[in-house]
């Protein structure tokens, strides 16, 4: 149907009680954003990470379970917990940050289904944020078997393309416990065609799963006409078209899981004006209803 929703309401509703029951398991994979505010009704059943702080593990993961979505759960908080005074990567400051955390209220929430995955890593093979070198890749894996110490049957998910642990500077190790990795498309990186079926390809030869994720704030291929605001003179908002597109590549593809970057998870997010054009709002709903 070309019915376009109405805009997300500001009104939030009392949080249901305690005994809602888990998610049900027909949801599709998870669908959303990189991170939102779960109070909005957008059209999703999921966030990429879902942040939870230390002693409120109870009341926030209770919220994410009375909301009816899904996430995946991050805890070790933003880059700078866990960097040396020279910008580089050290595991055990990110260890000491994920020692915070009740081990068994997080457990409750990942049997229940309410967590689907362990965000544990932002982009290690970005070197601009790591003082301009990747992060180790054999630190990457000792992070993540820690975390699968700590909860073992939740995956352990590293937001980078698989590409990186196959091919680049993460090729140098072997992986034995990153169970997702997350390929975020945009259209400087090729056609979505090739790219998808790379990196379908690069998980399965890591055996490994694979999340995919667009990024229409700055990953246009200009035929928009909007340049995109954080980097107006070199990258373009996606159009409608192109959200469709491209996202129709990812939910054809053995994913489990898809991400936009990035929608309104603040109240007064700088790119609501963007989503909530008819059209652009159409575009996501259609990739929502393809998710079974």
């Amino acid at each position: 149907s070309d019915t376009i929703p109405p805009p997300p309401s500001d009104t939030i509703p009392p949080p249901p009680s305690d005994t809602i029951p888990p998610p049900p398991s027909d949801l599709g994979i998870p669908f959303g954003p990189s991170r939102m505010n779960i109070d909005l009704d957008y059209p999703f059943n999921a966030s990429l990470y879902y942040r939870v702080h230390d002693g409120d593990e109870e009341e926030e993961l209770s919220k994410l379970k009375a909301s009816g979505y899904r996430g995946s759960l991050y805890i070790a908080g933003g880059r700078d917990r866990y960097k040396n005074p020279d910008g580089t990567f050290n595991p055990d400051m990110w260890k000491a940050e994920v020692d915070k955390y009740d081990v068994a209220i997080i457990q409750k929430y990942v049997d229940d289904g309410t967590l689907v995955s362990h965000y544990a890593l932002d982009e290690p093979h970005a070197a601009k944020a790591w003082n301009g070198e990747d992060v180790d890749p054999a630190l990457v894996d000792e992070i993540a078997c820690y975390a699968k110490q700590k909860w073992p049957s939740l995956p352990v998910l590293i937001r980078t393309p698989p590409g990186w642990a196959l091919r680049e500077e993460g090729s140098t190790h072997q992986f034995q416990c990153v169970d997702i990795w997350v390929a975020q498309y945009s259209a400087r990186k090729g056609p979505i065609d090739e790219y998808v079926a790379q990196n379908v390809a690069d998980a399965a030869a890591l055996g490994a799963q694979l999340y995919g994720a667009l990024n229409p704030i700055g990953g246009g291929d200009g035929r928009s006409g909007v340049p995109a605001p954080y980097d107006p003179d070199e990258k373009w908002m996606m159009s409608a078209e192109e959200i469709r597109e491209y996202g129709e590549a990812w939910m054809n593809a053995p994913i489990v899981g898809f991400s936009i970057w990035e929608w309104g998870w603040k109240s007064n997010d700088p790119y609501d004006w963007f989503w909530l054009q008819p059209e652009i709002w159409a575009a996501v709903q259609y990739l929502a209803d393809m998710n079974p």
